[in-house]
Parts: structure tokens; C-alpha cells; sequence
């Protein structure tokens, strides 16, 4: 079983996006997916960032992913997770563009890591 590790958050679609280009091609091979670098390296939750852990993680999720790598930072963050995924179900369309469109102003530090030189 072959498995694609891949950076994936709602800030994903802004440029360059795994999401188009990655998931797809994986897909086509049968491979399975984890997904990485779901919360952002943490600047997509609140206070400062648009999206609760919740939203942030239930976003990958809901893309046709294996399972997803996440990082906290606090204890209460994976409170909330945990707390979230007892009674997950995958969002819809809708509620994926509204929190691709929170995200999009944080994508340029949120996906630096995308950029090439």
C-alpha cells in the first residue's frame, strides 16, 4: 500500500494547490494520503487566525485523505480536537469555500513553504 505524505490546509487552493494537483494523481494510483501541516504551523486558529482547531483539522478531512499529522501547542487545542471528531461528519462544499475563503489572506506565511525560487 503506497501512501503520499502532503501539506493540506484550508489556505491550500491559493496557489499551487496539493489539493488540485496532488490529490487527484494519488487518487489515479490508488495511493493513500496523510495529510500534513493541517493547522497551519498554528496561524490559521484563533485568537489571532479565522478557524477553531476544529474547523481547521474537519477541512482536511473532509478532502479524501487516509488520515492527517496535526501539531498542537496546547493541551486545549487537542481538547477541542478530540472533542470535535467524536461527532465529525464531512462538510460540505459550502462550508469548504467559506473556510478556504477565512484562510486565503494567511496562505503567503501559512504556505511558505510552497515557494519556489
Amino acid at each position: 500500500f503506497d501512501t503520499v505524505l502532503v501539506a493540506l490546509n484550508a489556505a491550500d487552493r491559493t496557489s499551487n494547490s496539493f489539493i488540485e494537483r496532488v490529490l487527484p494523481e494519488a487518487a489515479e494510483r490508488g495511493m493513500g494520503v496523510i495529510g500534513m501541516k493541517v493547522l497551519g504551523r498554528g496561524a490559521l486558529l484563533k485568537p489571532d487566525g479565522p478557524l477553531t482547531a476544529e474547523e481547521a483539522l474537519g477541512y482536511v478531512l473532509s478532502l479524501p485523505v487516509s488520515t492527517a499529522i496535526i501539531g498542537i501547542s496546547a493541551p486545549a487545542q487537542l481538547d477541542e480536537l478530540v472533542e470535535g471528531l467524536q461527532v465529525f461528519t464531512p462538510f460540505s462544499e459550502e462550508q469548504m469555500r467559506r473556510l478556504e475563503a477565512l484562510a486565503a489572506p494567511l496562505a503567503p506565511d501559512v504556505n511558505a513553504f510552497k515557494r519556489f525560487s
